[in-house]
C-alpha cells in the first residue's frame, strides 16, 4: 500500500472539495518586512529543493549532503522568527529533516521518539495553519501505517520461505481498517486533537487506497461504513465516492465524452482524439499538491506526446491571469478549459471530482483507465501507448 501526507517534502496529496470549500482562502495579512527572515528563508528554501531534488532520484551521498545543510538553517527558524509567514513551514521542515537525519544515521540525529514528538505537536496545535497541522498528523499516521504494511510484508516472506503466517491477510486488514479508525478519533476540536479537516483527508485516501487495492466487496463495506458516520462531511463523502464509482464504470465501458473551448479559443474533442492515451488532469494553480505533479506531468508530456500523448486540462481556478501566467512559466503548452467558477467548474462537476488533483487516464479506445494518473504517471503512459 502506498503511503500518503508527506511522500518526500509534500504537506499534503489533495485539496479536497469537503476540505476547501473555496478557492483559495484569504490570506492573512502579511506581517512587516523582515530581511534577515527573508534572506534566512531563502537559504532554507534553496536547500529544501536540493533535498527534493536528491530524495526523487535516490541519491543517498545526495540527501545526506542535503540534510546536513538543511537542519542548520530550519532548526530555530520558527522560535527566531515567530512572524514570519513561513514559520509553520519551517518547523515542519525542521521536523522532516531530523527524520531524515535519523534514518540516515547522520550525527547529532534525533531519535525516532523525539522526532515523533515533534510532530505530535506541530498536529495538535491550534495555532499553526490547518494544512500544516494535518501534514504533521499524516506522518504520525504514516509511521504506523508502515510499520503494519511492513509487518504484513514479513508474513507473505515467511510464507514463501514454506513457514506458516502469523496472521491472515484478512486479520492484517482487520488491522489496517483499525488503524484508520484510530487515526480518525484523534481528529476534532479538542484540546491535544488533529485538526477536523485531517480526517476527510484521511478517509478520502482510505477510500482511494482500497478502491485500487484489488478488493471491491472491502472497498463497497467502507463506503457504506462511512456513509453512516455522524460527521455530515464524512458521510457526504462517502456517498458522493458512491456516485463516482457507479460513474466511472460507466466511464470504463464506453467512449468518454468530452468537449470544450480551450483558453486559447481552440475547440476541443476527445473523440477526435481516439487512437492517442490522453491524460485528463483536474487541477489549480491554488493546490500545492497539483503544483508540486507539474514538474512530472510536463516531463510526461514532452517525453511521450510525439508518440501519441495528449493532455487536456480542467483548471479550477477562479483568476485567468494567475492560470495563465502559471501554464507560461511551466512550459504546459496542451488545452486547458476554464470557466472561473473554482469548485463549481462545469467539467469537475459533471464528472464528480472532489479533490485534486484528480488524473484521468483515458486509453485509445476513448474509455476511462483508470482514475489515479499520480501513480508513476510516467510508467502507465508507457504501458497504454505500448499496448494495441
Amino acid at each position: 500500500m502506498k503511503t500518503f501526507l508527506l511522500a518526500g517534502l509534500m504537506m499534503g496529496v489533495v485539496v479536497s472539495l469537503q476540505a476547501q470549500t473555496a478557492a483559495p482562502a484569504t490570506p492573512p495579512a502579511a506581517a512587516a518586512p523582515n530581511p534577515a527572515a527573508d534572506a534566512a528563508w531563502t537559504k532554507i528554501d534553496a536547500d529544501k529543493q536540493e533535498l527534493i531534488a536528491a530524495e526523487k532520484i535516490r541519491d543517498m551521498n545526495a540527501i545526506k549532503t542535503a540534510v546536513t545543510k538543511l537542519r542548520p538553517d530550519v532548526d530555530g527558524f520558527a522560535a527566531k522568527y515567530p512572524t514570519d509567514g513561513h514559520a509553520a513551514e519551517a518547523s515542519m521542515l525542521s521536523a522532516q529533516a531530523g527524520y531524515f537525519a535519523n534514518r540516515l544515521q547522520l550525527a547529532g540525529a534525533p531519535t525516532l521518539d523525539q522526532v515523533t514528538a515533534q510532530f505530535q505537536t506541530l498536529a495538535t496545535n491550534p495555532a499553526l495553519p490547518v494544512d500544516a497541522r494535518v501534514g504533521a498528523a499524516g506522518w504520525l499516521f504514516n509511521r504506523k501505517l508502515v510499520g503494519l504494511t511492513l509487518h504484513n510484508v514479513d508474513q507473505k516472506l515467511t510464507a514463501a520461505l514454506g513457514n506458516p503466517p502469523k496472521k491472515d491477510p484478512a486479520a492484517a486488514a482487520k488491522n489496517e481498517d483499525a488503524l484508520y479508525d484510530e487515526f480518525a478519533a484523534k481528529s476534532g476540536t479538542g484540546p491535544g486533537q488533529y485538526p477536523p479537516e485531517f480526517e476527510v483527508v484521511l478517509r478520502q485516501e482510505q477510500i482511494r487506497q482500497y478502491e485500487q487495492g484489488g478488493d471491491p466487496a472491502r472497498a463497497q463495506q467502507l463506503l457504506a461504513k462511512l456513509a453512516a458516520s455522524p460527521r455530515p462531511e464524512i458521510a457526504d463523502l462517502a456517498k458522493r465516492a458512491q456516485a463516482e464509482e457507479t460513474s466511472a464504470a460507466d466511464l470504463k465501458s464506453k467512449p468518454m465524452d468530452l468537449a470544450f473551448t480551450a483558453l486559447d479559443g481552440s475547440a476541443i474533442d476527445l473523440a477526435k482524439l481516439r487512437g492517442k492515451v490522453v491524460l485528463v488532469d483536474f487541477w489549480a494553480t491554488w493546490c500545492p499538491p497539483c503544483r508540486g505533479e507539474t514538474p512530472d506531468v510536463v516531463a510526461a508530456y514532452q517525453k511521450y506526446h510525439d508518440k501519441g500523448f495528449e493532455i487536456l486540462g480542467v483548471s479550477l481556478d477562479q483568476d485567468k491571469g494567475a492560470l495563465q501566467q502559471y501554464i507560461t512559466a511551466n512550459k504546459m503548452t496542451w488545452p486547458q478549459y476554464f470557466d472561473g467558477k473554482g469548485w463549481d467548474n462545469a467539467i469537475s462537476s459533471r464528472f464528480g471530482i472532489q479533490s485534486i488533483p484528480a488524473m484521468w487516464l483515458v486509453g485509445k479506445d476513448g474509455k476511462l483507465v483508470t482514475q489515479d494518473g499520480r501513480d508513476d504517471l510516467d510508467g502507465q503512459v508507457g504501458k497504454l501507448l505500448a499496448a494495441p
